[in-house]
Order: C-alpha cells, then structure tokens, then sequence
C-alpha cells in the first residue's frame, strides 16, 4: 500500500461515500444490525518541545498516540435489545450501588473486545477494515420519547467506546 501512496497519480477516481460501512463486534451482536454510523476516530502523535538556548524551541516526537473516542449511532428496536446490549455492558463495568451483587470484570481486558469496521467499495464489497483492540463501552445516551409528532419516529440512540489502538487493513 505505501509504494501505491507514493505514485504520482491516484488509483483511482472512484470517492468513498458515507453509506457504504459495516460495524460489529461480537460483543453487541444485536447492536450491530441497528448501526445507523460511526465515525472513524482521528489520531495525534504528541509532540513535545525540546528548548534550546536561542529563541527558536525544536519540535520532537514523544512516541505516544492519543485516539478520540469512536462513537456509533444506531437505532433502538422495540425490544430495546439494541440499547440493553451496551447498558448491560456498562453495568457490569462496576457496581452501581451498595446492593449491587459483585459484576466487575476480574481485570479491564475481560472487559474489553475487538469491534471491526468495513468501509465498502463503490460495488459494496469490503475494501478496507478497521481493527480496534481492547474496546470497551464508557457512555450511551438516554432514549427520548414524544407524543407532539404526527408522524412516527425511530428512537435513536449512541455510545461512545474508548479503545487502546486500531489498526486499517487492506482487504
């Protein structure tokens, strides 16, 4: 892939188009037939200065990454499967209350999984996928009901997972 990025000319022509991704993770089977998007999270290699005597400091790398947060939209089936799925996984993170009966995870990567995202080729067939590692949920967002509409709406709903790195391959 590299030696292809440093050719004078495209590939091809062909634009990449919202539309056309498959998200899952065994960990939310149900989850993923409702994924409505997702948001491939930026990267940043921090930096630092190295401060010299003149005015000018020299900027270095430190080697560390730091990723944002993925954030999966998706619809709530009437069920609500699609939503309990990442609710129950955030509860078993940790007690809510003293009553709780003991659900934490023994160590934080039995808390944790692998997600993968498909980005689709104008043809829709897989042409890359993105690996996260030791992914796990930290927030969903509540489910808003109304009765003012006329017509009807689909609940929608979000999490945002936290993960160590991912990784793009080629298909």
């Amino acid at each position: 892939m590299t030696d292809r990025l440093l050719g004078n000319k495209p590939t091809t022509y062909n634009l990449l188009t919202a539309n056309q991704f498959k998200f899952s993770t065994s960990r939310i089977p149900i989850l993923s037939e409702f994924v409505t998007g997702v948001n491939v999270p930026s990267i940043e290699f921090i930096s630092t200065d190295l401060k010299t005597a003149y005015g000018v400091n020299i900027p270095i790398g430190t080697g560390k990454y730091i990723f944002s947060d993925l954030t999966v939209n998706f619809l709530v089936d009437e069920e609500l499967e699609s939503w309990r799925e990442i609710y129950e996984w955030i509860r078993r993170l940790g007690p809510m209350n003293d009553n709780s009966e003991e659900v934490m995870y023994d160590n934080c990567f039995d808390s944790s999984t692998t997600a993968e995202l498909l980005i689709m080729n104008k043809a829709y067939k897989p042409n890359f996928k993105f690996v996260f590692y030791n992914f796990f949920p930290i927030a969903l967002t509540g489910l808003s009901f109304t009765s003012t509409g006329s017509d009807t709406l689909q609940v929608s709903s979000a999490a945002t997972f936290r993960f160590a790195y991912y990784e793009l391959e080629n298909i």
